[in-house]
């Protein structure tokens, strides 16, 4: 439960829904374009357009990517939902060399304070209102699974209103270790009494890096969504792989610790579900050593930055195993379970 976010799988990830003003086909045909942006802006982490930009050829022909569509009632009117075709879409920007956030992603710790209406808050899972729905709209928009901290005892000893305003880094990174090794969002928005316009101060903790941006003055969707477009960009950055481009690699790592059919389930879960990873296979298993290779289609080290990173395992300073047979990509690292 603890694990449990706000929007943990991004569901149809290739579809969105645009609306349109007539069944005609010159508004279906805009329609389409305009969906086809969205969808690729998921994908590569350009949310400014595609003007100038080596994607931006997809858009000459995009009922090409098309899977199917259909009209269906929207709040103001009528909408088209789009269904593209992503393995298609992969291979044209794997073509054009183009790097891709893929479908599968970590969810995001989202610790935001917000100083409106003269009172001071942090926002919580569930907690209804404009700000929330804001935050989980732009971050569904964007294909980004949000997990907000539970804010129980144990996150209010080391967490305020004040830490996350004034950004207390080392406190926040040490907060959000309990959520897993993911990205983390820091966001501190503010509403003017004066004006009623929205500003927002975001840092974005990716492993050992940080990103800081500001968004506003504006209205709040305006200001949150801004905020989204420009983590999701740089999260696109590191997440990012040029499709076919690192596809078939093998990476071979040792695990020592495990304990039982518990621990090696554990260990074989949190593996597959590290981005980049296409499969993992036992190759070697010596009392409480294991020996995996992953096959890989992203750059080996950012996957073993992930695992350098990762709260449940802790590197070993000399190998434990030897490399298998298989063409590994570079030597073997040995990690030791800690669950």
């Amino acid at each position: 439960m603890l694990l449990a976010p706000a929007v943990f799988a991004v569901e149809s990830f290739f579809t969105v829904e645009v609306p349109v003003e007539s069944r005609s086909d010159a508004d279906r045909l805009d329609a389409v374009e305009r969906g086809l942006e969205r969808i690729l802006a998921r994908m590569i982490g350009v949310y400014d357009g595609l003007e100038g930009h080596p994607a931006g050829v997809l858009l000459d022909d995009p009922e090409h990517y098309l899977e199917g569509f259909r009209y269906i009632r929207a709040d103001r009117g009528q909408a088209l939902e789009l269904r593209f075709d992503g393995e298609v879409l992969r291979q044209h920007l794997g073509e054009e060399r183009i790097a891709v956030w893929d479908a599968y992603r970590v969810p995001v710790l989202t610790w935001a304070a917000v100083d409106a209406d003269g009172r001071r808050e942090l926002l919580v899972r569930d907690h209804g209102g404009a700000i929330y729905e804001a935050f989980t709209n732009a971050a569904r928009e964007r294909a980004i699974p949000l997990l907000f901290p539970m804010l129980d005892l144990e996150d209010r000893r080391q967490v305020g209103f004040i830490q996350i305003w004034g950004g207390f880094d080392s406190t926040l990174r040490g907060a959000s270790q309990r959520y897993g090794s993911g990205p983390v969002l820091a966001a501190a928005l503010r509403q003017s009494a004066r004006t009623g316009a929205w500003r927002g101060r975001w840092t974005l903790y990716l492993g050992s890096e940080q990103f800081e941006f500001q968004t506003g003055p504006g209205d709040l969707q305006r200001v949150v969504g801004r905020g989204f477009d420009q983590a999701s960009a740089a999260m696109a950055q590191r997440y990012a792989v040029v499709p076919g481009r690192h596809a078939g690699r093998v990476l071979e790592i040792g695990v020592i610790g495990i304990e039982g059919l518990r621990d090696y389930a554990e260990v074989m879960e949190y593996l597959e579900g590290i981005n980049g990873v296409l499969e993992v296979d036992v190759y070697r298993v010596s009392g409480a050593r294991v020996g995996v290779r992953l096959t890989i289609q992203r750059d080996a080290e950012r996957i073993l930055e992930e695992l350098d990173t990762a709260p449940s395992l802790m590197a070993e300073a000399l190998p434990t195993l030897e490399a298998g047979s298989g063409g590994a990509a570079g030597a073997a690292h040995s990690y030791r379970w800690l669950r």
